[in-house]
């Protein structure tokens, strides 16, 4: 999880600046509240659920000893909130408004 932690954590402002550029001519700051307000959100909906998932533990090849683990509920919800995110941004393909607007400014 701090490995997770410290790849995503400097995604944020190249996040934001992403967001600012799709939906141009948004006002800056309004774009950016309404993204950190909604990841507080989500994030303060994910704890409660977090907290139950981290009471179940499930074991991880039982049948090979040298495999045998376990592996916890909240690492399971957070493994499938990565991957989830993976997938629904691999095939993010918007228009970038600001950068169209912008070179269109410079010809």
């Amino acid at each position: 999880m701090l490995g997770l932690g410290m790849a995503i954590g400097p995604v944020q402002p190249i996040n934001a600046e992403l967001a600012v550029d799709v939906t141009y001519p948004s006002d800056e700051t309004a774009v950016e509240s309404v993204q950190q307000i909604g990841g507080n959100f989500v994030s303060a909906l994910l704890v409660p659920l977090a907290e139950v998932a981290a009471r179940s533990d499930y074991e991880l090849f039982p049948l090979r000893e040298k495999l045998e683990s376990d592996i916890r509920g909240d690492v399971v919800l957070m493994m499938f909130v990565t991957l989830a995110t993976l997938v629904y941004f691999s095939g993010f393909d918007a228009p970038l408004r600001r950068t169209i607007a912008d070179s269109n400014d410079e010809r």
